[in-house]
């Protein structure tokens, strides 16, 4: 009886691991039994972002290191040598617009040709008698053309980027008195930043003309003149003060004569692509009944800077005209 109890016991096991073809019920392969799974493709590595390379600084040849044929830019003023009429004028010129100064190389010549200038002055024009080799004379017809360019010192510092010259030239028949500057400019996006940029050293040129109330006129230097120089780049304003004073242009005239004080007025418009300014001008002392200047940096990030300008006013106490044009150069 045992026996077949057992049997059945097996038989009954037997039965219920069968099932007949169907089953599901077969062994999977364990894993770390001999079987694997598929490797992951390893994701891409992303590409790195290119880093620009920076830009090089302009690079800037010194005035005295440019060679070959120039047509060199300015800014200028002027006025007739010899007023004439009721009012005293000027006429006056921001940077660009102003008569190019033309140079060739060949012949050591420059050239002045616009706004009714048309003089030429060679190595056969140096005039002796002058301070330095840059000073031209020569007559044309009954009259005498003369032309020099000055490079600028001050304080012992001589200023590399900028130039000033004076022309006194024929327009037409009537000889007139141009002051100009001009140079290497600096490049537009070389252009100094900051909200106090001051110019140090500062000179002046230029000429004044008094006509009295009998209808005298007398020509004076600026010789006393003096002149401050600073921009506030972040708002646009030029920060220039003049306080104008000369003497006669007689021999033996020492006395000092005042022409009165002016300040800009007016925020520049530097213009992105010619790195250049302009405005106005007000009397401190006395009212400027017109007034104009313009210039523009020059150098390695506006190492320089330059303006022509050109106001009438005049005498309080005399009620004498006034006409001043002049140059303004600086440096830091």
């Amino acid at each position: 009886m045992r026996v077949t109890i057992l049997m059945a016991g097996c038989l009954l096991l037997a039965g219920c691991g069968s099932g007949g073809g169907s089953s599901t019920n077969s062994a999977a392969t364990p894993l770390g039994s001999g079987g694997s799974l598929p490797t992951p493709s390893p994701m891409p590595s992303p590409a790195p972002t290119p880093v620009p390379a920076p830009t090089p600084a302009p690079s800037y040849l010194k005035y005295s290191e440019l060679t070959g044929n120039q047509i060199l830019q300015t800014a200028c003023a002027s006025v007739p040598l010899a007023p004439t009429g009721s009012t005293l004028l000027f006429q006056a010129q921001g940077f660009g617009s102003g008569p190019p100064l033309n140079y060739t190389s060949s012949t050591q010549s420059y050239l002045i040709n616009e706004y009714g200038f048309n003089s030429t002055f060679g190595p056969s024009d140096i005039d002796p008698a002058a301070p330095g080799p840059n000073y031209y004379r020569k007559t044309v017809g009954t009259t005498t053309e003369t032309f020099s360019i000055i490079q600028s010192t001050s304080g012992g510092t001589a200023f590399d980027y900028v130039r000033h010259y004076s022309l006194t030239g024929l327009v037409g028949t009537q000889l007139q008195r141009n002051y100009c500057v001009f140079g290497v400019p600096t490049v537009a996006t070389d252009v100094p930043t900051g909200t106090n940029l001051t110019f140090s050293k500062v000179v002046i040129s230029g000429i004044a003309y008094i006509k009295r109330p009998s209808g005298a006129i007398e020509s004076y230097s600026l010789s006393g003149s003096t002149a401050t120089l600073a921009f506030n780049m972040t708002n646009g304003n030029v920060l220039s003060n003049l306080a104008l004073s000369g003497t006669r242009l007689i021999a033996g005239s020492t006395a000092v004569v005042p022409f009165g004080n002016f300040r800009t007025i007016q925020a520049f418009d530097i213009e992105p692509a010619q790195s250049k300014f302009a405005g106005r001008m007000e009397g401190t002392d006395r009212v400027a009944t017109n007034s104009y200047y313009g210039g523009s940096f020059f150098g390695p990030q506006g190492a320089e800077a330059a303006y022509a300008f050109g106001l009438t006013t005049s005498d309080p106490a005399t009620s004498a005209q006034i006409v001043v044009i002049g140059t303004v150069r600086a440096t830091r």
